[in-house]
């Protein structure tokens, strides 16, 4: 509302209904055009498009996204810095990505943090899932499933695997939304960027202020730039 401006959510290739291979896009073989650079390249595209279509070639774009999100955020003002004006990514870790660092360092710093406030915590979680394979091993596959509710039963290294995949995400989830160091004090991942809420402590809220000012410079500057090129253009002709 301040701004004025056209909100766009871009659906991300291989979700929703962006299926490049339909039905089958999920499965082996058909996964190779799931990379950052190509869904970089779609919103570009789809940024010409809509500047073209809406005859609004010269507005400038603010790219905003956190997590994930914040990450394609921050390479969008980095790849197509003729394209987007400015780029606000929260809780983005954007040197996460193959080739830029430790693809575990994720999970080292996950433990470390459950390590760190409770070393007897850290143990417990770490013998759950040794407990939780040994009942598998053993052919246990109604315990396992009895425990944790599952729809089906837990027979396969498959099911396993998604099973400790839900339950290690519960403790991903836990170290990322209340850790008691985040950058905003009292705020979460990438909470600045969600709906606001009456409670929602007075830090997010100032962090909000602070990115609409932020944005607001953005734009002032890419229109003052904007208007410094074309009057070098009337004196060039």
């Amino acid at each position: 509302m301040q701004q004025e401006a056209l909100v766009v959510f871009a659906e991300h290739r291989y979700y929703g209904k962006s299926l490049p291979f339909g039905e089958r896009s999920t499965q082996r073989g058909h996964t190779e055009l799931l990379t950052v650079e190509q869904a970089l390249a779609d919103f570009a595209r789809l940024l010409w498009s809509l500047r073209q279509d809406l005859k609004a070639q010269d507005v400038p774009v603010i790219a905003f996204g956190g997590s994930y999100g914040g990450m394609l955020s921050a390479y969008m003002r980095m790849k197509y810095p003729h394209l987007v004006a400015g780029a606000l990514a929260a809780s983005a870790p954007v040197v996460a990505a193959a080739g830029l660092s430790d693809s575990c360092q994720f999970f080292r710093d996950l433990s470390a943090i459950f390590e760190n406030q409770s070393p007897e915590c850290a143990r417990g979680v770490r013998d759950a899932f040794r407990q939780i394979k040994d009942l598998f091993l053993q052919g246990a596959y109604e315990e396992v499933s009895r425990e944790f509710g599952t729809c089906q039963l837990v027979t396969d290294w498959k099911s396993l695997a998604q099973l400790f995949g839900f339950a290690r995400n519960a403790f991903v989830m836990l170290a990322m939304l209340n850790y008691p160091y985040p950058t905003i004090h009292g705020g979460a991942h990438h909470l600045d960027l969600r709906a606001s809420h009456p409670e929602d402590p007075m830090s997010v809220r100032e962090a909000r202020k602070l990115e609409a000012t932020v944005i607001h410079d953005w734009v002032t500057a890419a229109r003052h730039k904007q208007q410094l090129q074309e009057r070098k253009r009337g004196l060039g002709s």
